[in-house]
């Protein structure tokens, strides 16, 4: 019979897998808020994060994307190019010209209103995308940048409501 394996000298690796100990914790894993009041609390605080004049970080358009996704309260959810071309489109039109904090708000309830757009009448589906470059144009931003925004965000509706 052979002697018993030695471990291996510090520092020195064995041949012999070895046991791993259990972690101390469980992994956190973040969850999206349900309640639309913090879905929109949460976009609000993206939206005021863009300051006019600063470039945009990606850490800020990927956490827009993500708070954007995590406001979707259906099955029905839009493409994520979609969501990232309209995320581009805002960012660079309050990058140019931020919005005051009412109209900060107001552009929050209406993302996370076309975020979950599926089954509301059409009157309201085109109001909410006409608030939301009224709301633009409003704060400052120009006209074209202001449709562009629009017409993009009502891609992320068109593709909620299929």
């Amino acid at each position: 019979m052979p002697p018993p394996a030695q471990p291996p000298p510090p520092g020195q690796f064995s041949k012999y897998p070895q046991p791993v100990p259990p972690p101390t914790q469980p992994a956190v894993v973040a969850q999206p808020p349900s309640d639309p009041k913090q879905n929109i609390a949460r976009l609000q605080e993206d939206i005021a994060g863009i300051k006019a004049g600063e470039p945009v970080t990606p850490e800020q358009k990927q956490q827009l994307v993500k708070d954007l996704a995590f406001s979707i309260r259906g099955t029905k959810k839009p493409s994520l190019p979609t969501v990232t071309k309209f995320v581009e489109t805002l960012t660079a039109a309050l990058a140019e010209k931020q919005v005051g904090a009412p109209e900060q708000a107001r552009l929050a309830q209406d993302l996370e209103f076309m975020m979950n757009c599926r089954g509301v009448t059409a009157e309201k589906y085109d109001a909410t995308v006409a608030d939301v470059q009224a709301i633009m144009q409003v704060g400052g931003t120009k006209r074209d940048a202001a449709v562009k925004v629009a017409g993009d965000l009502k891609a992320i509706g068109a593709e909620i409501r299929r």
